[in-house]
């Protein structure tokens, strides 16, 4: 089986059966390296080296299975729903794949197919047009967001949000490249998104698709951020404003999660991600939360009252006590806000 590793490489990270049967080798071989844990089945009749299969996270096992499918499919299917998530890099932030349906590879075909789910593949019925079809590191998908319309009704409304959240912000740091971030209309994005949404129909979860739309907002840096929105929204809070600049002393400022200006109150959301990539930049977390205190005691003497919420506020056993804290928190500020009239 050896031989067959550089055959890997070329298709992608996998072999069919049908290449180690053309090799030379018989089932029983394979079996054996199956078994001595040298291959791994990553589906039916498709296997990778245990090797290079092994490291890899979720996301790009995904998109191994999803190649390996498109290959044996035909140049009429393309991938769509979740898979064409995942290999546009949407709806994570980089971090994990929250609430994207990864067992199987989600594709459909050019004119229309049935809908039915394999073990490893879910066949989606709706037609797609060629014009729709692009090539997204080898792989024939969907548009963007086509991929993120087609995915919101499917899943809840965090995870949904989470969707159009990160097309936002991917349309956002496209311009923000070109230097002329001021270009980005996120009221036109969003108006493109619903116009996408409105041609799906009365598919069931569509209601749920144009609440997350309302809620996204480009500037959330973190699945978390998105899920505090989310929060503000279900239990009729007021809208915050997303990474606000408030100014410190000089030419510096400290960018903020959360802000309602008018009460001087910020939220900011402790997500441990930003402990663990201080960790990984190799500096130690203590070096990252010290920094932190500093910049709230800044903010802090700059008449802002800062509050806090983690990932567990976020629970769902959670919410309504999350949202209990922020609305005193609200009224808090507004009381200390008319003192200093």
């Amino acid at each position: 089986m050896k031989g067959l590793e550089r055959l890997a490489r070329i298709n992608g990270g996998f072999v069919t059966r049908r290449e180690v049967l053309d090799s030379g080798l018989w089932d029983s071989d394979l079996t054996r390296a199956i078994s001595a844990g040298e291959w791994t089945t990553v589906r039916r009749g498709v296997y990778a080296p245990t090797a290079s299969y092994a490291p890899l996270d979720s996301r790009d096992r995904h998109l191994l299975l999803l190649r390996s499918v498109l290959a044996e499919s035909g140049p009429d299917y393309v991938a769509t729903h979740d898979s064409a998530v995942v290999a546009g890099g949407l709806g994570d932030y980089g971090h994990g794949t929250y609430e994207l349906d990864l067992e199987v590879a989600h594709i459909a075909r050019v004119g229309g197919t049935t809908s039915r789910r394999t073990s490893s593949i879910q066949y989606h019925r709706a037609a797609v047009h060629p014009d729709a079809a692009t090539v997204i590191a080898g792989l024939r998908c969907i548009g963007a967001a086509r991929a993120i319309v087609e995915t919101m009704p499917t899943t809840s409304l965090d995870a949904a949000t989470v969707l159009a959240s990160s097309w936002l912000a991917s349309r956002r740091s496209e311009v923000r490249r070109s230097g002329m971030v001021e270009l980005f209309d996120e009221a036109e994005a969003k108006r493109h998104l619903h116009q996408e949404v409105a041609a799906l129909g009365l598919r069931r979860g569509v209601r749920t698709a144009r609440a997350a739309i309302d809620i996204a907002d480009a500037r959330c840096e973190s699945v978390g951020e998105v899920r505090f929105l989310v929060l503000c929204w279900e239990y009729g809070l007021p809208r915050p404003r997303t990474q606000l600049e408030v100014p410190l002393d000089g030419d510096r400022y400290a960018e903020v999660d959360f802000a309602w200006p008018d009460v001087r109150l910020i939220i900011e959301f402790d997500g441990m991600l930003k402990y663990d990539e201080a960790r990984a930049g190799g500096r130690p977390a203590r070096v990252t939360v010290g920094a932190e205190k500093r910049r709230e005691r800044a903010v802090r003497d700059r008449g802002w009252h800062v509050g806090r919420v983690t990932w567990d506020d976020l629970l769902p056993a959670n919410r309504e006590r999350t949202a209990l804290y922020v609305r005193r928190e609200l009224a808090r500020a507004a009381r200390l806000a008319e003192r200093a009239r």
